[in-house]
């Protein structure tokens, strides 16, 4: 049987770990809104291209946290 106090910090774990990806999903969103209203009217090519980096960094960054 697997003991109580283990149990609580892979929760603990856990929890820590999906604020920290809702804490960086926040940050994306929020830089692919600026984006947005910043490139809109430059086309949707060039807001692909930052948002594609934007959202390669993230993911980088976020998987070596």
């Amino acid at each position: 049987m697997i003991e109580p106090r283990i149990l609580e910090n892979c929760l603990v774990d856990m929890t820590n770990g999906y604020d920290r990806l809702k804490a960086e999903n926040e940050k994306l969103r929020q830089s692919l809104k600026e984006m947005l209203e910043t490139y809109g009217g430059l086309g949707t090519s060039r807001v692909i291209i930052r948002a594609r980096a934007l959202v390669s960094t993230a993911t980088t960054e976020g998987g070596n946290g």
